[in-house]
């Protein structure tokens, strides 16, 4: 038998039944995102998960699908299409006629070795290379980082306590799709709702305030991250068959180059060791014709008016949970002083000399827990990164120039610069 289905663990062969479920519910939305009225797309699995083609899915009418593809036997919810392998074309009682697209796989970007670019096998506990490089997995996350990185320990530690805290779902906000809308830009913004298979790329992913709007897209997602923030990445958003969560550097990416039709970084370039390394390394994983999104943080002269600096010059050496347990008591005496002066500008400018606090009453509308939340989450980000590095807008400009780019966009904003640039097709 031949098994289709939108929900699958690409990757993962050896452990995968001959038959993949998915969740009504991502079916649903996946025949409203990628629906042309007419036909979808999914995937077919061989027995042994060696022959995996594209398959069209075409419904007599797209409104009855999500009741065609339950399955009345399951509690769960969960739906199963199973198809004849003989059957090529096969026409289903439910109305849905497959065909197999020969010579074209559905499979994710393959995954290397990070050491010397090798590929991987399976071995008891991870995988590895034939030089013998070993990389385990735990709680399901391959772990392909160096054991001596260790300069975002304090962002994972952050992101595992606070793992909902920034997710639009959370805030009843659109703040991260706000910025993650204004920084892709219109085409790539249109490229990632097409019907078109568009796998992204999503470096720093956190705790995934951005997988969630990279996923909500239908796009097929790969999280990475340097800390343990995978685990609350994949907490959030478990791994199915749109996401995939990876712990790697992103100085040493464990994949082959040009392989992702979007490769996008928020938030993270600045506390790398050497920014124009890391937007190199970024740019060597986009497809030709595909995009590139980041942001930088920039210039300013408040930055060295402020005492936040000298907060960080001794919490950044802290442990990582000495770190966080000694922001929480600077928010605890701060934050109601800001909370008091939050309708009065010229008050918050003063109380901002003094405080080593970033507050967002002046920015975002959150309720007082939120508020207080998000000042403690970007107050320990500043004052525990143990890089901070700062470019202008020319700065940026000239490093995606050098890298050939195209169709180049610099701007600034949010955190300071953001800019996106296209691969040129081949």
């Amino acid at each position: 038998m031949y098994a289709a289905s939108h929900s699958v663990m690409a990757g993962h062969r050896s452990a995968m039944p001959v038959s993949t479920t998915g969740r009504r519910r991502e079916t649903n939305s996946l025949l409203k995102r990628r629906g042309d009225g007419r036909s979808m797309r999914g995937t077919v699995f061989g027995p042994d998960m060696s022959a995996r083609r594209i398959i069209d899915l075409s419904a007599r009418t797209l409104d009855r699908a999500p009741c065609l593809l339950d399955n009345p036997r399951s509690s769960s919810r969960r739906f199963e299409l199973s198809v004849p392998q003989a059957s090529r074309p096969c026409r289903l009682e439910s109305g849905f006629r497959l065909t197999l697209a020969e010579g074209v796989e559905e499979m994710w970007p393959d995954v290397r070795c990070p050491e010397d670019g090798l590929p991987l096998a399976r071995a008891q506990d991870g995988t590895t290379c034939e030089r013998g490089h070993h990389w385990s997995a735990q709680h399901g996350i391959p772990r392909m980082i160096s054991r001596d990185v260790h300069y975002a320990d304090a962002f994972g530690l952050q992101w595992r306590v606070y793992r909902r805290t920034q997710l639009d779902s959370h805030t009843g906000t659109t703040i991260s799709l706000d910025r993650a809308r204004r920084c892709l830009g219109d085409a790539c913004w249109t490229m990632l709702h097409s019907a078109r298979r568009t796998d992204v790329l999503e470096v720093g992913c956190g705790a995934g305030r951005f997988t969630e709007v990279l996923l909500a897209t239908g796009a097929f997602v790969t999280s990475v991250d340097l800390s343990s923030a995978v685990e609350a990445n994949q907490d959030n958003f478990p791994q199915d068959g749109h996401h995939r969560v990876l712990q790697a550097d992103v100085l040493r990416l464990p994949f082959g180059p040009a392989q992702y039709d979007v490769v996008f970084c928020l938030g993270v370039i600045q506390h790398t060791p050497r920014p124009e390394a890391t937007i190199e390394k970024l740019y060597a994983q986009v497809k030709p014709g595909g995009w590139l999104v980041i942001d930088h943080y920039t210039y300013n002269l408040s930055h060295f008016t402020k005492t936040a600096p000298l907060f960080r010059m001794i919490l950044r050496r802290l442990p990582a949970a000495d770190g966080l347990r000694w922001t929480e008591r600077l928010v605890t005496i701060f934050f109601p002083l800001h909370r008091a002066v939050r309708r009065h500008r010229f008050a918050q400018a003063l109380l901002s000399r003094v405080s080593p606090l970033s507050t967002f009453y002046h920015v975002f509308r959150l309720d007082d827990d939120l508020q207080r939340q998000w000042s403690l989450l970007d107050t320990h980000d500043a004052l525990t990164d143990w890089y901070k590095h700062f470019r202008t807008q020319a700065q940026i400009r000239r490093a995606l120039e050098g890298l050939g780019a195209a169709e180049i966009w610099c701007a600034y904003g949010g955190n300071g610069v953001e800019a996106r640039c296209r691969r040129p097709p081949t």
